[in-house]
């Protein structure tokens, strides 16, 4: 039996919790023993998992009791530590925009001091994959015994804005780096050129028979189910710089006085309170909903007749390939994976990669246009399922000769 580890931060909804749990179904577990560790681990992720699957105690912290312990590690982080070279290089490069790149900076400083106070993990693997960049990663090159490391990055790294001398050395230490998209694979290359033999694309595992199931489940919001016109639904982490949230409360501004509409937004995130408050704000109370975090959110797809991701940046995002899987027309932003995800004009939208205006103006009239969506939804009915990555993930997990 071989030993396999997945590393993770948590299973919170999102796109990539989703490839993971969809990649666990596809295991062999007549070959395999697979572990799966969290940095934030929760009674009810027991459940999510398949049964086969040993949910470790999430990442220990070293014993910060340990006054000495404790002192060095906080004084390395924050003095010596790459954490604040990382800060110095963006304060003196002055890049623009300097918002993007100063989270993507903290992200990584946050990631780095995580996992520096995380203790090694006891005994060894055969294959270990950190199936997220920044702590899953750092933490599986420097805390993980395994004969071979996977890291499996779920963002476009240079449209992420992503400190790449930070990271150059752990990445370093994998055997494979596995991304979502050809186009981010492509650009990853680039970014670590060194390591570009390693790098190589692999599709996003989804369950597409186990989606259309439960698509048919009923929608218990009243204000979502009862409401006959034209809705639109965008289901992403609460997140409003990187998922343009901004811009879809922009847009939804525009679009009030211009046509009759329901906007509703399906997840949660550190931006919930913030992003209400906004709404409220700009008055567009009965017009954009926030229905919260879904365990099911396949029925609001089959409900709605626009799917729309205003994202400044994103790896694949599932939630665009679950919306064609269920023949929902997607209007989107143009980030590097989008022209490999929807054919323009064909059986989607994508946009320019900027403020609101041009989501409202493609908006409108795509809704003043029912026979177009309707050619859209006719072409993704047409599209073929996505292929299961069974195969590929052997080639992945374990070299030729020792593939169980």
């Amino acid at each position: 039996m071989k030993k396999l580890l997945f590393v993770y931060p948590n299973l919170d909804l999102g796109g990539s919790t989703t490839a993971l749990l969809a990649l666990l179904e596809q295991l062999d577990y007549t070959k395999m023993q697979v572990d799966l560790l969290l940095l934030e681990c929760r009674e009810s992720d027991r459940s999510k998992l398949p049964r086969q699957v040993r949910l470790l105690p999430q990442a220990a912290p070293f014993a910060l009791w340990n006054t000495k312990i404790r002192r060095k590690k906080l004084c390395n982080a924050v003095f010596t530590g790459k954490a604040f070279r990382m800060l110095i290089e963006v304060l003196r490069a002055g890049k623009k925009p300097f918002v993007p790149h100063l989270k993507a900076a903290m992200n990584q400083m946050l990631a780095h001091i995580h996992a520096d106070f995380c203790a090694p993990l006891p005994g060894g693997y055969d294959t270990a994959v950190a199936y997220l960049e920044l702590w899953p990663t750092i933490y599986v090159a420097q805390k993980v015994k395994a004969a071979r490391k996977v890291a499996w990055g779920h963002v476009d790294y240079e449209a992420a804005r992503l400190n790449a001398a930070l990271d150059a050395k752990d990445y370093a230490k994998f055997d494979k780096i596995v991304c979502v998209a050809p186009q981010n694979a492509a650009r990853l290359k680039k970014v670590f050129p060194a390591l570009a033999e390693r790098i190589l694309f692999s599709e996003n595992c989804i369950n597409a028979g186990a989606v259309r199931e439960q698509s048919r489940a009923c929608v218990p919001e009243s204000e979502y189910a009862g409401y006959p016109g034209f809705k639109i639904l965008t289901v992403a982490r609460l997140d409003s710089y990187t998922k343009g949230l901004d811009r879809i409360l922009a847009a939804a501004a525009q679009l009030k006085d211009k046509m009759e509409f329901r906007w509703y937004l399906v997840g949660g995130g550190q931006d919930e309170t913030a992003l209400k408050k906004q709404a409220a704000e700009m008055q567009l109370q009965g017009i954009l909903y926030f229905l919260g975090a879904k365990e099911n959110p396949y029925p609001y797809y089959a409900g709605a007749n626009l799917f729309v991701l205003a994202s400044r940046n994103e790896g694949k995002p599932v939630t665009v390939t679950e919306a064609q899987l269920l023949g929902l027309p997607v209007l989107v932003t143009r980030y590097p994976a989008a022209q490999g995800q929807i054919r323009d004009g064909v059986d989607g939208r994508i946009v320019p990669n900027e403020d609101g205006n041009a989501l409202a103006d493609e908006i409108f009239r795509l809704a003043q246009k029912p026979e177009r969506l309707a050619a859209f939804r006719e072409a993704l009915n047409e599209r073929k399922t996505p292929a299961a990555a069974g195969a590929r993930l052997e080639e992945i997990l374990w070299p030729e000769k020792e593939r169980p």
